[in-house]
């Protein structure tokens, strides 16, 4: 169960992850550029654009969540 949990997280992190790199493109071309090469701006970019980020966001928190929770299946 833990390796299905793991797989499963980190195909949605991957795609939350993808989700904001398209909404911080559709902002402007700068911001997705900066999102792609400096991972700090992506956390810039959600702060100041919260209301066009979040559901990304969030999806991709759910993602790393999932896999946190596969590692405790894991350890059992």
């Amino acid at each position: 169960m833990g390796m299905i949990l793991y797989v499963l997280g980190i195909i949605v992190a991957i795609g939350g992850g993808l989700w904001l790199l398209v909404e911080a493109f559709r902002e402007g071309l700068g911001w997705g550029l900066a999102c792609l090469l400096i991972p700090l701006v992506t956390l810039a970019f959600v702060f100041t654009h919260w209301d066009r980020a979040q559901r990304p966001f969030l999806v991709q928190v759910a993602g790393w969540g999932l896999v946190l929770l596969s590692l405790a299946f894991q350890s059992q």
